[in-house]
């Protein structure tokens, strides 16, 4: 014999109103839960399609060259960061040249 929806119901609610009034916070947690995980399946799934708009140039930099793009990103940060450090140790040098008459 199948069990319907209908009868599922009538199985967990009855077994609820055996449990202990202390348990009935646990399973109020977890219920919601529930509708949480499958709100959060609706929202992921909104974003489905978002990308064929784009053309395969912005398409391929956001997935096949992100890795390529984000390694290139990091190495303009650091050379400038360098160039800065750089520069600050010239100026350093050169206010110690001025203040020792070199």
């Amino acid at each position: 014999m199948e069990a319907t929806a209908e009868n599922y119901r009538k199985g967990i609610i009855s077994k609820i109103k055996e449990l202990p009034t202390e348990k009935l916070p646990l399973v109020d947690t977890y219920l919601d839960s529930l509708t949480i995980k499958e709100k959060q399946k609706v929202s992921i799934l909104s974003y489905a399609g978002i990308f064929k708009e784009l053309d395969d140039e912005t398409f391929n930099n956001l997935t096949v060259n992100l890795s390529k793009n984000r390694s290139a990103q990091t190495l303009d940060k650091r050379l400038a960061e360098d160039e800065k450090d750089y520069i600050s140790a010239k100026e350093s040098i050169s206010k110690l040249k001025e203040k020792y008459g070199l």
